[in-house]
């Protein structure tokens, strides 16, 4: 479904598609990728590839990276949208609040 938005409407890339179905609480699978999941991965996770926010614009880069995190999330009995959910509460801080939650 990211791939048909992407393709279909003009100015969705891979993380835009994936947040307009994330709003939408239509995917538990697909997550956005964006830099704060990037910094996770690379500095806290330690991953073993060293990974670019600059290269998400490339939609075979994307998928390797998401491809990655869904293996990564498999194997730990995560789904995604909980992963990423963990990340974005971790990297706001103070800042999430019940609040501002929708």
């Amino acid at each position: 479904m990211a791939r048909y938005i992407q393709d279909t409407f003009s100015g969705f890339g891979p993380k835009q598609s994936r947040n307009l179905l994330q709003s939408l609480w239509l995917t538990r699978y697909e997550i956005p990728i964006d830099s704060r999941v990037i910094d996770w991965l690379n500095e806290e996770f330690q991953f073993p590839v060293r990974l670019s926010s600059e290269a998400l614009s490339d939609i075979n880069y994307y998928i390797f990276v998401s491809d990655g995190i869904q293996e990564l999330c498999e194997k730990s009995g995560v789904i995604p949208c909980v992963f990423d959910a963990a990340i974005f509460a971790l990297k706001d801080g103070d800042n999430w609040t019940a609040e501002n939650a929708f």
